[in-house]
């Protein structure tokens, strides 16, 4: 009954139970990433810590071959990183501006975990979850000014309603993690279409469509010119970024 038909094996099977934790994790942290940076960053953290014990007691290999290039990108990027801190300015004390960008070790968890077969589709499928959520609370922001959890909402949009933020603090943040969500959301839609299930299929496009749509009522603008130092003191920006209490 089943020749020519390929069944894919479960996401869960044949693997550990600190594999099903570090999973779980990093499915918490693209939820989280959808409404709540400081969420999101404990959540990667734990999955990181996790990560690490991992490797070390099944000694499996932290690389997967296929991302080689992308590896190597990102290592010339720190690199420069480095170099650029180590040149200018105060030295390597100025890596502390930049202690965020230790968020791309995402990059290497994601990767180890989507090795199993129907994962991407369970992990996409949690970051489509969480931005649909988001995006009917940004449109029911857009109508009705809602900011709730929030001193303060964006602001009146230019010509009806309020400008979209949803539970992040700065305009920006959200308008491009909301950009680029829908981007991956789309790409991974139209790239494996076929082997989505039909909930899959119009749960990533719904959310898609909607996170489109609040990024475009977000209404971001350019809001600062200039050299590094100035925009960084440019009060429009620290709100727009930070937010205000």
């Amino acid at each position: 009954m089943t020749s020519g038909m390929r069944i894919a094996p479960p996401a869960f099977s044949g693997q550990s139970a600190l594999e099903r934790v570090l999973l779980v994790g990093f499915a918490l942290f693209l939820f989280a990433s959808t409404f709540s940076i400081s969420l999101s960053q404990m959540s990667l953290l734990a999955t990181l810590l996790l990560f690490v014990v991992h490797v070390v007691l099944t000694r499996e290999r932290l690389f997967v071959p296929g991302l080689r290039y992308l590896y190597i990108a990102m290592a010339l990027w720190v690199g420069w990183l480095v170099l650029t801190a180590a040149l200018n300015g105060p030295g390597l004390v100025s890596l502390y501006d930049s202690r965020q960008e230790w968020l791309f070790v995402a990059v290497f968890i994601g990767a180890y975990l989507l090795r199993r077969e129907g994962r991407q589709e369970i992990l996409i499928s949690v970051l489509a979850v969480g931005v649909t959520l988001v995006s009917v609370y940004g449109v029911g922001q857009y109508l009705g000014g809602w900011h709730w959890f929030l001193s303060r909402g964006g602001g009146e949009a230019p010509q009806f309603g309020y400008r979209v933020t949803g539970f992040f603090g700065g305009l920006v943040t959200f308008g491009n993690f909301y950009a680029v969500a829908s981007s991956i959301l789309i790409g991974y839609l139209v790239g494996g279409y076929g082997r989505l299930t039909r909930i899959s299929r119009w749960l990533i496009l719904a959310a898609a469509a909607l996170g489109s749509l609040v990024t475009v009522l977000n209404f971001g603008q350019r809001i600062a010119e200039g050299v590094p130092e100035q925009v960084q003191k440019d009060p429009r920006v620290l709100e727009a970024y930070l937010g205000t209490e």
